[in-house]
């Protein structure tokens, strides 16, 4: 971990004593989420108010401790501990009133977001034993809401860190409140060390287009067929964790009409995730990095959700 980085999520020094500029400088960011970060750091647009009942927090907590899933996390390629729900499915959860409240929220911070933006849902849990921090990242999202389903008085750490208004900052918030950003918002979450930290993510449209992120823009250095064949490389080897990964490239890689390597570059630009290039998966596994198979699985696993958003094609 890049030691600036090291002192906010672990350390946890006072956000305001780190540069900024040199924070983004040692995160190496692609260049379109570099300029998104500056962007972001040069505004002033986060919005936190309060949102949700301590009731309506309580069905939704209660409801990931039911049932908490450990996928592969598209930022670092961690396991997520998460319940994805379907925006139905929140709004059962939520009521009628905390609904209507809750969906004014993204159009009011963006009047210009289509009333057809698509919407991902996720409740979120972190704590020592199992997800402690998240690291510094901008969203693929138009516009972020996220709600705080705990105090931060609840955890020792856990604190919702953000590049706004010139400086590092922390973003205090009790049960309840909600944060609306953009994607040119550079944040994490600091190290988890004690209690249980939750959170409603709701994800609204597609980030804007920022000069960079044109398909194959140079960043990784690769033609979208070499990474294809790196792709088949890293997959080709005899780990056992990634069989399912290659036999799922096998069936993806005879769809017709649907371009692998585009969908690889899609995916490293919606999610802001070059790590899920797969020239940087070759070269964390070349340097020993434990991440690199969830970074594998969690690739493929994305590649297959692209086929079935741009192919119309539910995968077997």
């Amino acid at each position: 971990m890049p030691p600036l980085t090291r002192d906010l999520l672990v350390s946890k020094v006072q956000p305001a004593s780190v540069n900024p500029a040199l924070l983004i400088e040692e995160l190496q960011l692609p260049l379109h989420k570099q300029a998104a970060a500056l962007e972001g750091l040069h505004s002033d647009t986060v919005k936190t108010a309060p949102l949700l009942s301590g009731a309506v927090t309580a069905k939704l907590i209660a409801a990931i401790d039911a049932d908490c899933q450990e996928g592969s996390d598209t930022i670092d390629g961690g396991p997520d501990h998460q319940l994805n729900l379907t925006k139905s499915e929140l709004n059962e959860l939520l009521g009628p009133a905390a609904t209507a409240a809750l969906w004014a929220l993204p159009r009011a911070f963006d009047p210009s977001l289509p009333s057809t933006a698509a919407a991902r849902v996720f409740l979120r849990r972190y704590s020592p034993a199992t997800r402690p921090w998240i690291p510094f990242h901008c969203d693929g999202a138009a516009v972020t809401l996220n709600v705080a389903l705990s105090d931060d008085s609840a955890t020792a750490g856990g604190v919702l860190l953000a590049l706004t208004a010139g400086s590092v900052r922390s973003i205090p918030r009790s049960a309840g409140d909600a944060t609306v950003h953009d994607s040119s918002l550079l944040h994490a979450v600091s190290n988890t060390t004690e209690g249980t930290r939750y959170s409603l993510v709701v994800f609204v449209g597609e980030a804007r287009a920022r000069e960079g992120d044109l398909m194959f823009d140079g960043i990784s250095g690769a033609t979208g067929e070499e990474e294809v064949r790196v792709l088949r490389e890293v997959l080709g080897g005899q780990l056992e964790r990634l069989q399912q990964a290659r036999e799922d490239l096998g069936r993806l890689s005879n769809e017709r009409g649907w371009s692998l390597a585009a969908a690889i570059e899609r995916v490293a630009v919606r999610y802001g995730a070059p790590h899920l290039r797969p020239t940087a998966i070759k070269r964390q596994l070349e340097g020993g990095n434990e991440r690199a198979e969830w970074s594998a699985r969690t690739l493929v696993k994305l590649l297959r959700e692209d086929l079935e958003r741009e192919g119309g094609t539910t995968f077997p």
